[in-house]
This record gives C-alpha cells, sequence and structure tokens, in this order.
C-alpha cells in the first residue's frame, strides 16, 4: 500500500449526562463506523488492484487545474488566462497519464513478484530484487529492462 491516508472523525459529547457503559458504548460505536467508512481507502489503496485510489486522488487534482489555473490567469489578465489554460490542461494530462502508467505499473508489480515467488528460486528472487533497485538511466533502458525481465 502506497499513499494512503486513513482519517477518523473524533468522538465529542457535550453537556450530557450518562453512565460510563453508555459512554463506551457511544465511543465504541462511533469508531466502529469510522473504521468502516473508511475501508474503502484500505481497500482501493491495495497495489494489487494498481491503487486505483492515488489514481482518483490525481485525476481529482488535474481537474483542479484544468478549471482553477486558467481562473487565476482570467484575474491577472487575457494573456495570463491563456498561459493558466495551458498548464491546468498540461497538469490535467500529466497526472492522467501519470495516474493510468502508475496503476499498470502497480499491477505488473505485482504480479511479477508473485510469479517470482512461484519459481521458488531464491538466487533469482535475489538477481529480481537487486535489479529492481537500481534506477535506468533513460526510458529506452526502462523498455528493455521490461522487455529482458518479460522473457526471464
Amino acid at each position: 500500500m502506497q499513499d494512503i491516508e486513513f482519517r477518523m472523525g473524533y468522538f465529542e459529547r457535550k453537556e450530557q449526562w450518562g453512565n460510563w457503559n453508555s459512554l463506551a458504548t457511544a465511543v465504541t460505536r462511533h469508531y466502529s463506523n469510522q473504521v468502516l467508512s473508511q475501508l474503502y481507502v484500505v481497500v482501493l489503496g491495495l497495489d494489487v488492484l494498481g491503487n486505483p485510489l492515488s489514481f482518483v486522488l490525481g485525476l481529482t487534482r488535474g481537474m483542479g487545474d484544468l478549471f482553477y489555473e486558467p481562473i487565476q490567469g482570467a484575474v491577472e489578465g487575457p494573456g495570463e488566462f491563456a498561459e493558466g489554460l495551458v498548464l491546468g490542461a498540461r497538469s490535467f494530462v500529466g497526472k492522467t497519464v501519470g495516474g493510468l502508467a502508475g496503476v499498470a505499473s502497480r499491477i505488473t508489480g505485482t504480479i511479477g513478484k508473485g510469479v517470482a515467488s512461484l519459481t521458488l528460486d531464491a538466487d533469482y528472487q535475489r538477481r529480481r530484487r537487486e535489479q529492481q533497485l537500481q534506477r535506468p538511466a533513460d526510458g529506452l533502458e526502462t523498455v528493455a529492462r521490461g522487455v529482458r525481465g518479460l522473457g526471464t
């Protein structure tokens, strides 16, 4: 799991009378409901599913930039509006494409880990982990490494 934000609302009661049992029951019920309502964050944050939550959050931020940047530029002037439109569109496209690539990368990475563990070859698994720690120099090397990994 990556980029998971698990948030729960706090429990508060003011100027209410009751006994300890009723308070304990109310606290337990409140936090149980909070955990259940946030369960989707954990499920959608799984790398097995490609972490669709991070994609949706990135897409939301990109759409916000698509609308916010031109409006911010329009306040300053017509030239800044055009520049804001370009910046907003670039942000939207970048976050959308990057999010989709991230989802695909996480799904294939998880599948690759699973298949590598099925080989029961400790030496192969060690070499695979070492290769993943090395950063490629450019995009062509990344593609070549992916094709080589698929072949092995």
